[in-house]
């Protein structure tokens, strides 16, 4: 079974964990340049909570990429 990659379904798993959206895209270097330092910061969450407003903007803009990326992809794929 192959699961059909669409922009919304990119975007909601780069939601759920940062760079796997791009991963599933195919720009596994991209997604792992989001997950990589989101995962880092989560580990300084428990210290420093402030640290917080930096993996939200990361997760929305990793989000944004990921939709926007599938969405470039498939406008190639269908043109």
């Amino acid at each position: 079974m192959r699961i059909v990659m669409t922009p919304a379904l990119a975007a909601l798993a780069s939601f759920v964990i940062p760079g796997l959206g791009q991963m599933l895209s195919g720009k596994f270097k991209r997604g792992l340049i989001f997950l990589v330092p989101v995962t880092i910061l989560y580990l300084l969450y428990y210290k420093f909570p402030i640290v917080g407003l930096v993996i939200f903007v990361l997760v929305i803009y990793a989000t944004y990429d990921a939709y926007k990326i599938t969405k470039a992809k498939e406008s190639l794929t269908t043109s």
